[in-house]
């Protein structure tokens, strides 16, 4: 099971260029894939789902302040930014405007709580907000996209949200559900979760880039340009992430995790939704998304757990006591 996780988990970043190079150059053999594009969403949802607890949303309750800071940021920061984002960079192009709009109204990837985790985060405080965000997001971002993206196209918020209901919400209570009934059987599948996470958004970037390989091919002039824009909201929203945490006086590990829930997009929705809804245009941003945030997130991670080993290894060197239990 370690190789898989390494070879699916930890080299994601590389399968999910792959499938996009394969699917853009060979579309054909990977077409069939596009009636099941929700469905893949939904199966990644549900995988999110069995790793959750009731307990894990419960803890909400015993640390507020932390729980608001995330939700401040994740829903009025980061659509403000993706707004602005929009306005100055894709004014004249209105579907890959709307397409980074809806990105930004997207509540965070599952890879956030891996992040806290690997940069000393507050796991908890990570799970917990990742999984209110996520069962609220068919209430907001729905309206957050419709609101800020009118100016471009025209969203139904109506339809966004039935398909948020159906993708989203039933699929993570459905986890969560099967988990508090079969938790035993479902403990023993856990391992495997990851694996099968990232080899559905596999599935989904290959449905993707197939489906869109015309139109990207056409507007190909443009993706340097969304690229930039795309690491640019990732790393402005990561730092307000951060910079949320420290206004709200958080400890370290409480701010590492609002940065990443707050910086990290669940870009896989923010694509299919922007395909269906809006059009294959819209999803070039997400797409991009997909990917840059993952990089960006591991550069971050590999940042904070290298101060965290050097801030470990100082506090060894100044206890006497310390030092010569490792000797």
């Amino acid at each position: 099971m370690k190789t898989l996780h390494f070879i699916f988990n930890r080299l994601m970043v590389l399968w999910l260029i792959a499938c996009s190079l394969v699917a853009y150059f060979l579309p054909k053999p990977f077409l069939f894939l596009k009636p099941s594009l929700l469905w893949l969403l939904a199966a990644v949802l549900f995988f999110m789902g069995l790793t959750l607890k009731w307990s894990d949303i419960g803890r909400i309750f015993r640390s507020p302040v932390a729980l608001i800071a995330g939700i401040v940021g994740k829903w009025i920061v980061v659509p403000l930014v993706a707004y602005l984002c929009a306005i100055i960079f894709f004014s004249h192009q209105p579907q890959i405007a709307a397409g980074v709009i809806l990105d930004g109204s997207t509540p965070s990837g599952v890879s956030a709580n891996l992040f806290t985790f690997l940069s000393g985060g507050t796991v908890a405080l990570s799970v917990s907000m990742s999984a209110i965000n996520t069962l609220i997001s068919p209430l907001l971002t729905p309206p957050a996209t419709s609101m800020l993206a009118h100016h471009f196209v025209t969203v139904s918020a109506k339809a966004m949200f039935i398909q948020m209901i159906q993708v989203v919400i039933v699929p993570v209570l459905l986890g969560l559900v099967l988990r508090s009934l079969f938790r035993k059987q479902v403990d023993a599948v856990q391992p495997v979760l990851p694996v099968l996470s990232a080899i559905t958004l596999d599935l989904i970037v290959l449905d993707l880039v197939a489906s869109g390989s015309l139109v990207i091919s056409k507007n190909a002039h443009i993706i340097p340009e969304i690229i930039m824009v795309t690491c640019i909201q990732i790393i402005v929203t990561l730092f307000l992430g951060w910079f949320i945490g420290f206004i709200f006086k958080l400890s370290k590990p409480d701010r590492r995790a609002i940065m990443f829930e707050v910086g990290i997009y669940n870009s896989g929705l923010g694509a299919s939704l922007a395909a269906k809804d809006i059009g294959a245009l819209a999803s070039l941003p997400a797409l991009a998304n997909t990917i840059f945030n993952l990089i960006i997130g591991a550069l971050v991670t590999a940042y904070f757990a290298y101060k965290n080993s050097k801030e470990s290894n100082s506090e060894v060197s100044q206890d006497p006591s310390a030092s010569a239990a490792v000797q």
